[in-house]
């Protein structure tokens, strides 16, 4: 219930950058479905959204630009749709 919480009020807010850190980790099908869909808002309006995750399907789906972290170092960054990061 916090995680919905928290993400409830930072999606409600006017910034300029979102910083999303494995939000979608913890919660149900619902929950999901709910944040995938203002993730879609917030792209369709431009916004910029930093988003940290485990899961390569969504970096694919809402990143246009990827830094793979190994042990805390860079070990890749490019193009998130060239395919090299999945």
């Amino acid at each position: 219930m916090q995680m919905r919480l928290a993400f409830s009020v930072a999606v409600e807010t006017d910034a300029g950058i979102i910083l999303v850190d494995e939000a979608l980790a913890g919660g149900d099908m619902e929950f999901r479905k709910k944040c995938l869909d203002r993730f879609k808002e917030f792209k369709n309006e431009g916004r910029t959204i930093v988003l940290v995750s485990h899961d390569m399907n969504l970096v694919t789906e809402f990143c246009e630009d990827v830094i793979f972290l190994s042990q805390g170092e860079i070990a890749a960054s490019g193009n998130a749709g060239c395919g090299r990061f999945l």
